[in-house]
């Protein structure tokens, strides 16, 4: 009797620290659990902790360099530190051979830190209206100039555009066909879609019909404010290959303001075959099969339970024997 006691206490002291083990398994680690906490909070609000330099520098946060916008509206954000003042310097070229324009930038061109903040790190918040420069669309350069004590200096530059339409692939339908998102600037009163191959030859239907799509303000999404065009490669019985497509923004003139072209490799898939990709919310993975990490525990416990169960019903039946 004392032999299945002990036998008894054995598994239980097993089954407890298995059941630790999965409870301390399923944790996350300390640098999980900090990945998902802010830096620091205070009252209810998040503090940035802000590292202060020992030389003047200064930053641009937006507008980003090399970003295309359909917004005359653009904000400008400037990280600074140990600065006195922040100098700007606009100008502008109408295309890539063009002689760049310096813009006169008034009231905006000159920032005097307050004193306050001279020694310290701050950011400076401005906001642009390029239509109200004249110059319409194309490529602006913003400077920004950080002077300091003792005559430092410190300069950062971006480069960005001002489109009458922007295009972009967004993803594809279950059979290949591109989606297209266009973003047109308020003074666009219609857009053209075509497509060619790598060859040049226009994108046609069975009857030599070019794919053309047009669309005007009223095909515009009002959720998102864009076009959203599914062009129907199918359809048109493309073949895979590599494609450029051509968008193309006019006014209410019927002028153009602007050519994009587009990539895009095209792979047709056929829609009535099962998705062969397996979703990957699993923690564990083996071969295409993906498990979360709570199934692998519960499966583990489970197991455990059995083998402890069998191993009972063993025990049991020998102190029957045993009699």
């Amino acid at each position: 009797m004392r032999k299945t006691k002990k036998q008894l206490l054995g598994l239980a002291g097993l089954a407890a620290v298995g059941i630790m083990t999965a409870v301390a398994y399923s944790l996350p680690t300390p640098a999980a659990a900090a990945e998902n906490e802010p830096t620091s909070v205070e009252a209810g609000a998040q503090v940035q902790v802000r590292v202060l330099g020992a030389d003047v520098k200064a930053e641009f946060i937006s507008p980003s360099d090399g970003g295309n916008s359909v917004n005359a509206d653009t904000k400008v954000s400037v990280d600074f530190n140990k600065a006195n003042e922040l100098v700007y310097q606009l100008t502008f070229k109408k295309d890539a051979n063009s002689t760049p324009i310096t813009i006169p930038l008034g009231s905006k061109g000159t920032y005097t830190i307050p004193a306050e903040l001279q020694d310290k790190a701050g950011v400076h918040n401005f906001d642009l209206d390029l239509d109200s420069y004249g110059y319409g669309f194309g490529e602006y350069t913003l400077q920004v100039v950080a002077r300091g004590t003792n005559h430092t200096s410190y300069v950062d530059t971006v480069t960005f555009r001002y489109s009458a339409a922007t295009a972009e692939i967004t993803g594809t339908e279950k059979n290949g066909d591109p989606n297209l998102e266009v973003d047109i600037n308020v003074v666009v009163d219609k857009i053209a879609v075509t497509v060619y191959d790598k060859k040049g030859n226009p994108l046609t239907d069975k009857d030599g019909n070019p794919l053309i799509v047009e669309l005007d303000r009223d095909a515009i999404d009002p959720e998102t404010g864009n076009f959203n065009i599914t062009l129907p490669f199918e359809e048109y019985n493309a073949e895979d290959g590599e494609y450029t497509i051509i968008t193309t923004a006019y006014d209410k003139n019927g002028d153009i303001l602007t050519i994009i072209t587009t990539p895009f490799n095209y792979k047709w898939v056929d829609p009535n075959k099962p998705d062969a990709d397996t979703p990957n919310t699993g923690f564990l993975t083996i071969g295409d099969l993906n498990i979360t990490r709570l199934d692998y525990l519960l499966t583990g416990l489970i197991a455990f339970a059995l083998v402890a169960g069998f191993a009972l019903y063993l025990i049991a039946r020998r102190n029957r024997n045993d009699r």
